[in-house]
């Protein structure tokens, strides 16, 4: 952002440093991930995995073997083709995907929270961490499943399912309100989102 920046890494250069591609003068490396890709979020192993496309350009040697015990890890390799892509990029906008996070608020947390029936819709304005690079456009995007489990007064796990394209850590923060319903005002009992996060400021671990 302004020419800084944010992150000393990213998850597609991690795969492309395992994979230690050799590669000739003109060489080129393209990654597509699977919907927006966080360094800072884990990918737990039961769900899977997230699929990726390498696009290699004048490569003169890869391995397919599987990378394992690093901070990111990489199964199941194989040559792709066009297909391939196309196949990932209808997956991606198609897919509910599942997250798990511990959350801390700044009110007491209900002992039994109602939220609304799944699945409902959330609306979020583009969010302010990306907004340098994204159209300012009001967003809608369903939440499927949702679930707390009191840790204490203050801290919770909690457990989200969205379609594609949500902003889970903008649905917990609000985002200074550009999220509607936040997971702030569902715990206040305010499903519309109009009332400013009534159940206090929620933040993400």
């Amino acid at each position: 952002i302004g020419g800084v920046r944010k992150c000393e890494t990213s998850v597609s250069e991690e795969i492309e440093a395992l994979l230690n591609f050799k590669m000739g003068k003109i060489g080129n490396v393209k990654f597509h991930g699977s919907g927006r890709e966080d360094y800072d979020v884990r990918m737990l192993a039961e769900r899977g995995g997230r699929k990726f496309c390498l696009k290699v350009q004048d490569c003169e040697d890869v391995s397919l073997e599987d990378r394992v015990g690093g901070a990111v890890e990489v199964k199941g390799l194989r040559y792709g083709c066009e297909t391939d892509w196309k196949s990932l990029q209808e997956e991606t906008e198609s897919k509910i995907k599942y997250y798990k996070c511990i959350i801390h608020c700044t009110k007491k947390i209900p002992d039994k929270p109602k939220f609304p029936q799944t699945p409902f819709s959330i609306y979020q304005k583009t969010p302010l961490r990306v907004l340098h690079r994204r159209a300012n456009l009001i967003r809608t995007r369903g939440v499927t499943f949702l679930s707390l489990k009191k840790i204490n007064h203050f801290w919770a796990e909690v457990e989200i399912g969205t379609e594609a394209g949500a902003y889970i850590k903008e649905f917990v923060t609000s985002d200074f309100g550009r999220t509607r319903p936040s997971l702030g005002d569902l715990l206040a009992g305010d499903e519309g989102g109009g009332g400013g996060g009534g159940g206090g400021k929620c933040d993400i671990l």
